[in-house]
């Protein structure tokens, strides 16, 4: 694959290129993390469960594995998001 340039917003924010995301099967909802060594930034696609029973399991994992103040961070970007209609059930 050629490499691809974007440019940052000026809220820190880029989107992964579609040719990237179609080749490493990321979509909407999957958990990316990232790591900073030097000059590079690593993203990777992150596997919460490996033997998961039901569809929330991975979330729930995710959501335990959180220090407090990360937690109630979520909480407060799910409830924004539930004001907005973007969001059901929190």
């Amino acid at each position: 694959m050629n490499k691809i340039v974007r440019v940052l917003g000026k809220k820190g924010r880029i989107t992964i290129p579609y040719e990237i995301r179609l080749a490493l099967n990321i979509r909407s909802g999957d958990i990316l993390s990232f790591d900073a060594k030097g000059n590079t930034i690593t993203v990777t696609k992150e596997k919460l469960c490996d033997d998961c029973k039901s569809e929330s399991e991975p979330l729930d994992s995710f959501v335990e594995s959180l220090v407090p103040e990360e937690r109630e961070r979520l909480l407060k970007t799910l409830m924004r998001l539930k004001r907005k209609g973007a969001v059901k059930n929190v």
